[in-house]
């Protein structure tokens, strides 16, 4: 039997590493990391800053096969005001990686955001339109995918926005949206925002094709189709059986964003499509998988890794 592939993990706490972590760690070898330290029920965890160049020591013992970057500074308004933070994380933090990852011969695989594009006309992204970011936080973005693939390295970008079920005591779109409606509160969708979410869980799927396939390459990772953030909230609220009249339409104009803001975040994903053989759900599929979660207690199970656990390495 062959040796199980070894998984570094990057921003293990977030959204995206917690899952990545959570279901990876089933199957494969997994390091989780984050800034601060954390320790997650039966898995492997050490502390470790993609900012700092200098405190590599951990990972080079490990000698991961794959590193997957889940790690970002993601507040776009906080973004704006704390450039040199968000440079650190979203930017240096991956050529660093990607150093690491030419010496170690392992495939890196970065995970990025519509936010590189300025969100102009009506049309989807696709890998071939030029970046052109609007705001601190896009530009601290393309700056770290650039970093990547010209590092040399073995490497893949996913170009995604995602949602989903946190471990930590934060809210993703989806579980904000959820949560209040649940508790029959009204809420204001934006009417003038269009975008291609992803659930984490089908995120997930895609980055492990990525290495066991290697798919090489920039590839945008979004749902089929594109919504709203008001229809988005429609549709889930008709998913859970919820009342969809507790949600009402807004522009996002009438907000005074620290950041500008793209009103075209829709990605083509149609690149994806050609190389992948898992499929990217579109924006139903993707509700009624969230909700079949939901139902199943994963949301439960998945905060339950924070238990503190006797597997630091040292």
């Amino acid at each position: 039997m062959s040796e199980r592939k070894r998984i570094l993990i990057t921003g293990a706490t977030g959204l995206l590493g917690s899952n990545c972590t959570f279901l990876l760690s089933k199957k494969y070898d997994v390091l989780a990391t984050s800034r601060r330290h954390a320790h997650l029920k039966d898995i492997k965890t050490a502390p470790f800053d993609i900012a700092v160049s200098t405190n590599n020591q951990i990972i080079r013992q490990y000698k991961p096969s794959i590193i997957i970057n889940c790690a970002a500074l993601t507040n776009v308004d906080y973004c704006e005001d704390s450039v040199d933070e968000a440079k650190a994380i979203n930017a240096v933090g991956p050529r660093n990686l990607a150093r690491l990852a030419a010496e170690l011969g392992a495939h890196l695989i970065h995970i990025s955001s519509d936010s590189v594009f300025d969100g102009s006309g009506d049309r989807f992204f696709t890998e071939a339109d030029a970046p052109c970011p609007i705001n601190q936080y896009g530009l601290s973005k393309l700056e770290g995918d650039l970093a990547v693939e010209n590092s040399g390295c073995a490497y893949t970008v996913l170009r995604t926005t995602i949602y989903g079920f946190n471990a930590l005591d934060k809210l993703s779109l989806g579980e904000w949206m959820l949560r209040e409606l649940s508790e029959e509160r009204v809420i204001g969708g934006f009417e003038d925002i269009m975008f291609t979410p992803m659930l984490v869980n089908n995120l997930v799927q895609i980055i492990e094709e990525s290495f066991i396939q290697q798919h090489f390459g920039t590839y945008h990772i979004a749902s089929e189709d594109s919504v709203s953030k008001y229809e988005f909230g429609l549709r889930l609220a008709r998913t859970f059986g919820l009342n969809e009249q507790l949600i009402t339409a807004r522009s996002s104009d009438t907000v005074n964003f620290k950041a500008k803001r793209q009103k075209n975040m829709c990605l083509d994903a149609k690149k994806a499509q050609s190389y992948f053989k898992t499929p990217l759900l579109t924006v139903d599929q993707s509700l009624m998988l969230f909700h079949d979660l939901y139902v199943s207690g994963y949301a439960h199970n998945l905060k339950r890794i924070l238990t503190p656990s006797e597997n630091a390495v040292t």
